[in-house]
């Protein structure tokens, strides 16, 4: 067969191109598994698993060498590819560490990926120079600082406080003694604020004299803290008066009352003080209220709210101009006993009353009899009725004059009869 025939010959040509891809295959086979050798500069001595050591020791570690280091390593070309400073990890060897102090320490390096055969065969340089001090940790006050804000009229900025009262700072001593504050602060921006609002901010060490104090050796059990800027709405209110002890058809209206301050400024935040209408202040007992009377009713606000004039509480002078107060002796024939339980008959034995004090406006007090007084024991609610002498309480009012009460308690015995 002539060799130009075997070009146009399909098996032949099958053949050539089997054992050529043979050889391509063999060549980059061979050409993969050859090794090679490379540096690596600039690479990072990793210290944080260090620090997580030495600190089961009570020390801190300090870097006194600042210098990365260049790896030398070899492998394949399959494994080399792309291999670069990010796929080896260097730290101190810190086996020997077992008290403060200075040491000089072996590097070691290690292959990120353990799936690839990559031997490293060299570190420049060879060790790394480490101090290592005993742990002091010292509790420090967080101060919370906001500036650069503004707040419309109408509210009431409160002192800012953290989520977190201290932080404590654990390091070197004479590091640890160079921290004199830890601020919080938060820089608004020039924003309006007219609500509370919080923000998530930065811890910041400083020294005696105000500087920032950077020092990587410094633990921070916290490095953050969240910041609360109370802003609440100030709202003037009236206050209530409230009475107990009032006579059957008195009208309180017609009390002529100096009350020291008939409104208060309150604040809150603004969904809550919108709805707030007034403040109620204690009863007032009308018993206790005679010529010249004055009461000191304490304020007592709701929680979240803030007195924003601090006024204490309210002085009540009852203006008793044009009244006067009147001394009666009420006899048997002006005690009624109502609501008697079933089962009981119950009489006065009391047969006199005395000291019962009127107070009214002069021309009606003036003309008042004992016939215009009356003398109640009401035993609807009370529940331990047996028989045998009691003492109960009783009210005394006069139903047709509607500007006058009595003052003071007043009791009667009575006889209980049990009756089948």
């Amino acid at each position: 067969m002539k060799k130009m025939d075997l070009l146009y010959n399909r098996t032949f040509l099958k053949i050539m191109s089997l054992i050529i891809a043979f050889g391509a295959w063999i060549f980059v086979v061979e050409k993969q598994n050859a090794q090679t050798v490379t540096s690596i500069d600039n690479i990072p001595i990793m210290m944080d698993d260090v620090q997580e050591n030495v600190g089961k020791l009570g020390l801190n570690s300090v870097k006194m060498d600042d210098t990365n280091v260049k790896v030398t390593v070899s492998g394949s070309y399959a494994d080399m590819g792309g291999f670069n400073a990010e796929d080896i990890v260097v730290r101190p060897n810190i086996s020997r560490v077992t008290e403060s102090g200075t040491y000089e320490l072996p590097l070691v390096a290690e292959i990120v990926d353990k799936n690839k055969q990559v031997k490293v065969e060299k570190i420049v340089p060879e060790n790394i120079t480490v101090r290592f001090d005993s742990l002091f940790s010292k509790s420090i006050e967080i101060t919370p600082k906001v500036t650069d804000y503004t707040v419309p009229d109408g509210y009431l900025v409160q002192t800012p406080y953290c989520s977190n009262a201290n932080v404590v700072v654990t390091g070197a001593k004479q590091d640890v003694d160079k921290v004199d504050k830890c601020v919080a602060e938060w820089i608004v921006k020039n924003d309006v604020l007219d609500k509370t609002t919080n923000e998530t901010v930065e811890l910041t060490l400083l020294d005696k004299e105000g500087n920032k104090i950077e020092n990587p050796n410094l633990i921070l059990d916290i490095k953050e803290t969240s910041i609360t800027f109370p802003v609440l709405k100030i709202k003037e209110v009236p206050v209530k008066l409230n009475f107990i002890n009032v006579p059957k058809g008195f009208n309180i209206d017609n009390l002529n009352l100096n009350i020291s301050n008939e409104t208060i400024k309150v604040a809150a935040s603004e969904d809550v003080v919108n709805k707030y209408k007034e403040v109620s202040l204690p009863y007032i007992d009308m018993k206790q209220m005679s010529i010249g009377s004055v009461f000191n009713l304490e304020i007592e606000l709701p929680y979240g709210f803030v007195n924003v004039e601090n006024i204490q509480d309210i002085q009540v002078e009852f203006n008793s101009e044009g009244y006067t107060e009147k001394t009666f002796t009420m006899d048997k024939d002006n005690i009624h006993i109502l609501n008697i339980p079933a089962g009981f008959e119950i009489e006065p034995t009391t047969t006199q009353l005395n000291q019962v004090n009127i107070v009214g406006p002069e021309a009606v007090v003036e003309q008042m009899t004992n016939g215009d007084i009356v003398v109640e024991a009401d035993l609807k609610d009370t529940s331990q009725i047996q028989a045998g002498q009691m003492e109960i309480p009783v009210t005394v009012y006069a139903p047709s004059k509607t500007t006058v009460w009595a003052t003071g308690e007043y009791k009667i015995i009575v006889k209980v009869k049990a009756v089948s």
